[in-house]
């Protein structure tokens, strides 16, 4: 869900982005999900997979390669608020890119796999996956 600026401090100069999820109640279904979402943040082929939707990763390749991997890393900032407060225009650069990168994705069929975020990282990757039929 993107949007204008709510007014909120939340928001202040970026927009939102939220996603809504959907998440299985029952507790079986849960540990199964749990146990596919950790598989994804262990899994060799994302440590290699196209990273899109982050402006400043200087190996990025370009949006127009989704569709092109079964599976990505999109970016978005570890903490949105500390970079707002610090840089709100490169706080509405990141907001930007990570929003086309998503309604990309998402016309494209992918589906969020999992999150992963390094230690030694200043972004996390939601972890995506292009089913194929």
């Amino acid at each position: 869900m993107y949007g204008d600026d709510t007014g909120s401090d939340l928001h202040r100069g970026i927009g939102t982005d939220r996603l809504i999820v959907a998440w299985p109640v029952s507790d079986g279904e849960i540990a199964r999900r749990k146990r596919e979402t950790a598989a994804a943040r262990q899994a060799e082929v994302y440590r290699s997979a196209p990273i899109v939707g982050d402006p400043e990763w200087p190996d990025q390749r370009k949006d127009g390669t989704i569709g092109m991997s079964d599976h990505l890393r999109l970016a978005v900032p570890r903490d949105v608020s500390a970079l707002q407060s610090a840089d709100s225009k490169r706080a509405a650069m990141w907001r930007a890119s990570t929003r086309a990168a998503f309604e990309a994705a998402f016309a494209k069929g992918y589906r969020v796999d999992g999150f992963h975020v390094a230690a030694n990282e200043d972004r996390g990757f939601y972890l995506l996956t292009q089913p194929r039929a």
